[in-house]
């Protein structure tokens, strides 16, 4: 594989998707076997040696904690939802609909959101060695991982490593930030590239901002402009990666164009359902290649659905909207799927992965 990553210049597919503020995103996919290789680097290797800094929540799912016993070592993780949590006062690893004593609710006033210009290219290959070096202690050991884990000099968007090495990648950046702006009034969080910063005060002053960006840039990264944003709770509702926060009822919610385009997503995945199903019909005795395709097809749907479902039910638990989960009565007509089958297999199936994933395909996750 090795040799092959080497010599094949075609081991990356590129792949341009649209951005939610208008333009494209390029990817870059790997090609099955070494996408495969990737996935385990970061299964056995990555993840088994991350800690999240007291600002990251872009590790998604569990993480490993090999102080505790052998049973207990896989503990919860952070995710698009503890990331808006936190400006609430509820930490990570805290449900936010218990009464515990850990959580000191507060009421976020005003808002600074910074997101990284190109944060993924600006890993170059040689941060990507000392990371590895670090974690194996061999060089000739890192250079191979550094290898399979760029392309093109640098890591690229769409490999299974590149997000837990980003993230390693900024552990000075989040523990300088920290330092400063997790304190007295203040809240700040990380997802991927976006950082968030709330204040319990009405403003947060120009000179703050500038400070929190310098540290940034001092750290080598750059500042994307056009996705800088600042607000108070005065001008329009707090966002935090696509999430409203409501403060004072001590819950998040989802803006209502995002539960419209939710709506639509199911709508679009029901009469997919509705037209395999006929096809099938119509078509009787199917052929293995054409029922293959259909399988793939269904499966896709149910995907949405369960993506779509899930997302609202991480934000909302069982109190998911109106608009949204109107729809359960005429999918249990169609379909025969009640709401309690439905939430049942929204906890084993799909990860909470693919549900944030399905959530910002949709919605994105900038603010």
């Amino acid at each position: 594989m090795l040799q092959q990553r080497l010599s094949d210049p075609y081991c990356y597919r590129a792949k341009q998707i649209p951005k939610r503020l208008g333009g494209l995103r390029t990817i870059d996919v790997p090609c099955p076997r070494l996408k495969k290789l990737q996935r385990r680097i970061h299964d056995f290797l990555l993840r088994r040696h991350y800690r999240p800094s007291r600002i990251c929540h872009s590790f998604v799912g569990k993480f490993y904690d090999v102080a505790r016993p052998a049973r207990k070592r896989w503990i919860p993780g952070r995710s698009l939802f503890t990331n808006a949590w936190v400006h609430l006062g509820v930490p990570p690893g805290v449900s936010p609909r218990s009464k515990s004593r850990r959580i000191h609710w507060r009421i976020p006033r005003s808002l600074f959101s910074v997101d990284l210009k190109d944060a993924y290219p600006s890993i170059g290959v040689d941060h990507v060695f000392r990371i590895y070096q670090e974690l194996t202690g061999d060089p000739w050991t890192a250079q191979i991982l550094s290898t399979l884990s760029t392309w093109n000099g640098s890591l690229p968007q769409g490999a299974p490593t590149s997000p837990l090495l980003l993230n390693f990648a900024c552990r000075e950046l989040d523990g300088a930030l920290a330092h400063e702006f997790t304190r007295g009034p203040y809240r700040l969080t990380r997802y991927v590239d976006d950082f968030v910063l709330t204040s319990t005060d009405p403003e947060i002053s120009e000179a703050t901002r500038e400070r929190f960006v310098a540290i940034i840039e001092q750290h080598g990264f750059k500042i994307n402009q056009a996705k800088t944003c600042y607000w108070r709770d005065t001008d329009r509702a707090l966002r935090v990666t696509g999430i409203n926060l409501f403060p004072q009822e001590r819950h998040i919610g989802l803006p209502n164009v995002v539960q419209r385009q939710f709506r639509a997503a199911l709508y679009y995945a029901l009469k997919s359902l509705e037209s395999i199903h006929a096809y099938a019909l119509q078509r009787g005795v199917l052929d293995e290649t054409t029922a293959m395709s259909l399988r793939g097809a269904e499966k896709q749907a149910w995907g949405l659905i369960y993506g779509v479902i899930g997302f609202t039910y991480q934000v909302y638990g069982a109190k998911i909207p109106r608009p949204i989960y109107a729809w359960i009565p005429e999918l249990t007509a169609r379909t025969g799927v009640t709401s309690d089958t439905l939430v049942a297999k929204i906890k084993k199936y799909p990860p909470i992965a693919a549900i944030q994933q399905i959530g910002e395909e949709i919605i994105g996750s900038s603010p």
